[in-house]
């Protein structure tokens, strides 16, 4: 294998055996990630990729033990599911791939509605309160648009009160006084032209809530 069992780590044999079976070398693929599994016997992508090393081996029953300790470790993970399913088909067995293909439209389907909920709950504070009605939806490019309002906002802030912005203020006082026009290196900056309302939303386009100002 040129590897020194002294000096290789599971992520080294791991490697290996990809390359083995990328080559369509399963069976050293499969002693490959076997020596991996001795050395990190918990970690779970070791078995789906002896498990899929063994079904392109025509050896269907070590496949599906494969998964089945890859399933121990990772409950209800979709890519193991996936290779179970092939391996109970490839073993022709009907009802199992009918309980696998339930349970990962049901991990899929628990993955959506955690990803709706998220997106109900995310919320934005607006930079201008009278810009946008309060307690509304705006879509998600809306949002980020104040979003970019805000950070603009929140520079020209902190320009006009920087300790250059002092001294600016100072030596026009004193150019005022003398009748003297503004150097032009202290011409003020230009703060970005900011639309007065958001776009409204076209239909079907994803929204997100909104926050008063301050709550």
């Amino acid at each position: 294998m040129g590897l020194s069992p002294s000096r290789t780590s599971h992520y080294d044999l791991i490697k290996a055996g990809d390359e083995a079976a990328a080559r369509g070398d399963h069976s050293l693929a499969v002693e490959l990630f076997s020596g991996a599994a001795e050395l990190a016997p918990d970690y779970w992508v070791i078995y789906i990729k002896r498990g899929r090393a063994y079904k392109m081996h025509g050896l269907l029953n070590l496949a599906r033990s494969d998964v089945e300790a890859g399933l121990e470790l990772e409950p209800r993970n979709v890519p193991l599911l996936k290779l179970q399913r092939e391996v109970l088909a490839a073993l022709g067995d009907h009802a199992g791939v009918a309980a696998v293909d339930a349970e990962i439209e049901e991990v899929k389907g628990a993955r959506e509605a955690r990803a709706r909920r998220g997106l109900e709950k995310r919320e934005v504070s607006l930079p201008n309160p009278g810009a946008v009605p309060q307690d509304t939806h705006v879509t998600v490019a809306e949002a980020r648009y104040w979003a970019e309002v805000q950070k603009k906002a929140d520079l020209q802030a902190s320009l006009q009160n920087s300790p250059f912005a002092r001294a600016l203020k100072k030596c026009r006082r004193t150019a005022a006084a003398a009748n003297k026009p503004d150097p032009p290196w202290a011409l003020p900056p230009t703060a970005p032209a900011v639309a007065s309302a958001a776009a409204p939303a076209s239909e079907g386009e994803e929204t997100v809530s909104l926050l008063k100002v301050g709550s």
